[in-house]
């Protein structure tokens, strides 16, 4: 695997925690705490973060549209309404948001019968998210993060693990977390997991030509094929009446793909699809949303959902018409290069595909990148069972309850 941002472009280290001081020393020297935190459990007392939550995400390095107010609150909506929240707040002394662990409690067994009380993070199961993380204002952010990781120690009775899968391959992404739970005496442990992102530099044509020929042909042949043969007419979702329409053709696109191979897809299951119903209404009205669709006729034969978000777009799902006429590069990769192509206008810097690196992303022009899979544990002679080696990384004897997987 590369790393993201290979050749000058993996971004370094803002972070040095290491070396910064904890929150409880300045409470020695002053006698008095620069930072107020306090614990939200109730869904009443996190509705009123919602006007503070994204502003904070913005100035936080950890800005990415799965930590938004819009994505966790259409995830507590619909997938998981029962979830027992525990979303460290953490103020500096001017009353300001420095700081949020947007947590919930949960249970990991090992070995199926070794129960441990475990954290995540909002918004991150079922529901195609990745980089989670605590959101802190890079202004203070490892004196916001070691506030957050205080009150873990000195909680030890509501936790046993911090789960963070999918860390991005940024370099802040987990550093900050392990520096500041180290920090405290915990315990941290990684793997590798893998992502892949097209950096755009350049104009669309640049784009084109750094692709291998053949690739590069068949991908341009099988757009003008779409839209000149076809007469293929591209319309994007951007009003709330027409959002109904665009999921049915999202969800009845996807799913003959599954229902081909006589499988489910994850439209399948009613709480997806109000999920998508939901978020994709939030989305659309804070203008993030990118609902595609290539219309034939008057019909939809190929959709695809992303999110264009802090100069990232990212590509959620994507579905066809199986019994469409065959076309250079397939009716999938057409519709992709047509979201490339507008991206350019919308100065987009990254396409994240989402996932692991496959064939028919490196083919798009994607480079393999690695991220992280980070668990944090608290330490005690219990725990410490979590940490050998044919337990962890391989995470084989660790289960999550169904439900979240």
């Amino acid at each position: 695997m590369t790393t993201f941002l290979q050749d000058h472009h993996r971004l370094p280290s803002t972070t040095n925690c290491e070396t910064a001081h904890p929150a409880a020393e300045d409470v020695k020297t002053t006698g008095h705490r620069p930072y107020q935190t306090h614990v939200i459990t109730t869904r009443d007392d996190f509705e009123g973060l919602a006007g503070e939550w994204n502003d904070l995400l913005d100035r936080s390095a950890a800005c990415t549209v799965f930590l938004t107010w819009e994505w966790i609150q259409a995830w507590l909506e619909t997938i998981r309404p029962e979830a027992k929240l525990l979303v460290i707040v953490v103020r500096d002394s001017n009353g300001q948001l420095a700081g949020i662990g947007p947590f919930y409690r949960t249970r990991v067994t090992l070995l199926r019968c070794v129960p441990y009380r475990c954290l995540r993070v909002l918004g991150d199961s079922q529901s195609g998210s990745e980089y989670g993380n605590v959101i802190v204002r890079r202004d203070v952010q490892c004196e916001a993060a070691d506030e957050i990781f205080r009150f873990l120690t000195e909680h030890a009775d509501v936790w046993d693990t911090l789960w963070l899968p999918n860390m991005g391959p940024e370099l802040d992404a987990s550093h900050m977390v392990q520096s500041a739970a180290g920090n405290r005496g915990m315990r941290c442990r990684s793997r590798e997991v893998g992502f892949a992102r097209i950096r755009f530099d350049g104009t669309f044509e640049d784009y084109l030509k750094s692709l291998p020929r053949k690739i590069r042909y068949q991908m341009r042949r099988g757009l003008e094929r779409l839209e000149q043969e076809h007469g293929a007419v591209f319309e994007t979702c951007g009003r709330e009446d027409q959002l109904d329409d665009a999921l049915a053709d999202l969800f009845r696109l996807h799913q003959a793909r599954w229902t081909n191979r006589r499988e489910k897809g994850i439209f399948s299951n009613p709480t997806t699809c109000e999920h998508y119903k939901a978020m994709c209404l939030g989305m659309l009205r804070r203008g993030w949303l990118r609902l595609d669709r290539a219309m034939v006729d008057g019909k939809a034969v190929a959709a695809q959902i992303g999110f264009g978000f802090n100069s990232v777009f990212h590509e959620l799902q994507r579905g066809f018409d199986p019994s469409f006429p065959n076309i250079p590069a397939g009716l999938g990769s057409a519709v992709r290069l047509m979201v490339i192509r507008r991206s350019f206008t919308e100065g987009i810097k990254y396409y994240d595909f989402l996932g692991a690196f496959t064939e028919d992303k490196c083919r798009a022009g994607a480079k393999s990148l690695c991220g992280c899979d980070l668990l944090v544990v608290r330490p005690s002679l219990r725990n410490n069972l979590l940490f050998r080696s044919n337990t962890w990384p391989t995470g084989r004897y660790l289960r999550f309850p169904r439900a979240e997987r």
